[in-house]
């Protein structure tokens, strides 16, 4: 049975199949669109459509799409979605009973400070929304003045009311004054940032526990590995060697009580696993460059692998 001949197209099927669509036709439109939220949504450079790469990929994709100049994007399609976006958010905040807001400032690794403002509020149906308003240049001082006149712009520019409005923010004098300052605003303290004043209070009693030797022995060791490219690797080797699983250590952060329970579980494992796998030259090295260990601990880790080898 003779396989069925293929149909050859037109010329004029061939001409509309490259020809550019026209700047009114509703597909311009949506992937225009498309290509905003790619943009925004993923952090993209605007310069992306300048690449020769991705218009041939976007050309494969569909012949007859034009992609719109760098200028274009952003002086014309990213404003229009902002507005557009702004629009259903404002229209989600009118339609619900309260609302609350959380704001917080910090300092970006270019020494440049931000102010962030997000807003929560529950649906007709109850369903949590979570909306980030503005994240703003704070230079100065951070004094109470500063940050209430900041966050009052925020709000009067989404037309949040101020009555029984409340504000969640840390505990800093700062804000829980520039907040006081706000006439009918309601200010609560972080649940979490008040859990992790209590969890530094615990960590830092040298009278209750010796955490805090601990922590500071762990804060060296994860400290080492993170500026030494050559204790990296010789982590990295040693648990390829003992067909484990790949762990990089985390430096723990003061504000995050989670990252200092990851740092010393990380500490626990390298310990427990190094000691209990024969890794007797990876002890002796970390002894003799940069960590000064309680010598009968050492002793007890040689003498744990020493077992199990005579055991294997």
């Amino acid at each position: 049975m003779q396989a069925a001949k293929r149909k050859q197209p037109t010329l004029t099927a061939t001409f509309a199949r490259n020809t550019p669509y026209e700047d009114a036709n509703p597909k311009v439109a949506r992937l225009n669109s498309l290509l905003v939220d790619l943009v925004c949504k993923e952090g993209l450079s605007f310069r992306l459509i300048e690449s020769e790469a991705f218009k041939a990929f976007v050309h494969e994709l569909d012949p007859r799409y034009r992609l719109p100049t760098r200028q274009a994007l952003s002086a014309t399609l990213v404003p229009e979605k902002y507005d557009k976006v702004k629009s259903e958010i404002k229209a989600g905040l009118s339609q619900s009973v309260s609302q609350s807001v959380t704001t917080d400032m910090w300092t970006a690794s270019n020494n440049v400070a931000y102010m962030g403002v997000t807003a929560h509020w529950l649906d007709g149906n109850f369903g949590v929304h979570n909306k980030c308003l503005a994240v703003k240049p704070a230079p100065g001082s951070h004094t109470a003045d500063l940050i209430s006149t900041e966050l009052t712009e925020v709000l009067k520019d989404w037309a949040i009311a101020q009555k029984d409005l409340h504000v969640i923010t840390d505990s800093g004098a700062n804000v829980k004054k520039a907040v006081s300052l706000m006439p009918g605003v309601l200010w609560r303290p972080c649940f979490a940032h008040t859990l992790q004043l209590c969890v530094n209070g615990a960590l830092a009693s040298r009278e209750v526990t010796d955490l805090p030797k601990i922590l500071s022995k762990s804060r060296s060791i994860v400290g080492h590995f993170r500026r030494s490219p050559l204790a990296t690797s010789q982590l990295a080797k040693a648990q390829e060697q003992l067909i484990l699983p790949r762990h990089k250590l985390l430096q723990d952060c003061a504000t995050r009580w989670n990252s200092q329970v990851s740092t010393n579980v990380f500490i626990e494992v390298i310990i427990k696993f190094f000691a209990y796998n024969f890794a007797r030259p990876f002890f002796a090295y970390l002894r003799s460059t940069f960590i000064q260990f309680n010598q009968s601990k050492v002793q007890n880790a040689y003498a744990c692998a020493d077992h199990r080898r005579t055991q294997a």
